[in-house]
């Protein structure tokens, strides 16, 4: 293969070098692939923490709007009959209690 260099056998010894520089390489990137393994399960990690942080500001967007008192400061007004009379309250009316009362007109 092109950029590949064989010194396999040049001693004559027998020794062959080209299994030892393959170990030498592989052993040299232990440390590559355990960063690269440590990498990996960082990144989990976080998208799991990221998955709980959102769902957990999708159940706190809800109750912060219980911490605001305009919700709690509500008036109300019924009417018994709407077709009689109309009725309207406002945040600032006092609270109390009226009676109307409406006599039939008169007919003649």
């Amino acid at each position: 293969m092109a950029g590949e260099f064989y010194i396999s056998g040049i001693s004559g010894s027998g020794f062959d070098y080209q299994a030892y520089l393959a170990k030498y390489q592989e052993l040299k990137m232990i440390p590559v692939k355990m960063l690269q393994a440590d990498q990996t399960r960082l990144m989990a990690k976080q998208e799991a923490i990221n998955s709980i942080k959102s769902k957990l500001d999708a159940f706190l967007d809800p109750l912060t709007a219980l911490q605001e008192e305009s919700i709690y400061n509500t008036k109300k007004a019924d009417l018994s009959n709407p077709d009689v009379a109309s009725v309207s309250v406002t945040q600032d009316a006092l609270e109390t209690s009226y009676t109307l009362q409406v006599n039939p007109a008169c007919t003649g």
